[in-house]
């Protein structure tokens, strides 16, 4: 009884460092994709704030192109008039592919002619 205590230990130990492993390795890859979909989301952001200061400074108009830093990205800006002749709707929408699906992040503000 005595000589086999200690390899049930053992596999006890290897055991419980094993699932303690794999806890550990999924955390990191959780992390890992949260920190993917963050830094896409700033450069969306990033995207989207430049070409909403395009459209105020008239450099931008409506139309669609590509976002050569995300996957699969491009902005899209409208724009059209408002009630108020002085001003005008600008809305910017950011689309991106990941691993997920298709995710969109979309802006609209009023722009002086």
């Amino acid at each position: 009884m005595r000589r086999g205590g200690a390899l049930i230990w053992t596999m006890v130990a290897l055991i419980a460092m094993g699932v303690a492993v794999s806890g550990a390795t999924t955390t990191f890859l959780e992390l890992s994709r949260l920190q993917r979909r963050t830094r896409e989301r700033l450069v969306a952001l990033e995207c989207g704030q430049r070409e909403l200061e395009r459209a105020r400074a008239g450099a931008a108009g409506p139309g669609s192109h590509v976002i050569d830093v995300l996957p699969s990205g491009r902005a899209a800006v409208s724009i059209s008039p408002d009630r108020n002749p002085a001003l005008r709707q600008v809305s910017v929408a950011v689309t991106w592919g990941d691993a997920d699906g298709e995710r969109r992040m979309q802006w609209t503000t009023l722009v002086k002619r």
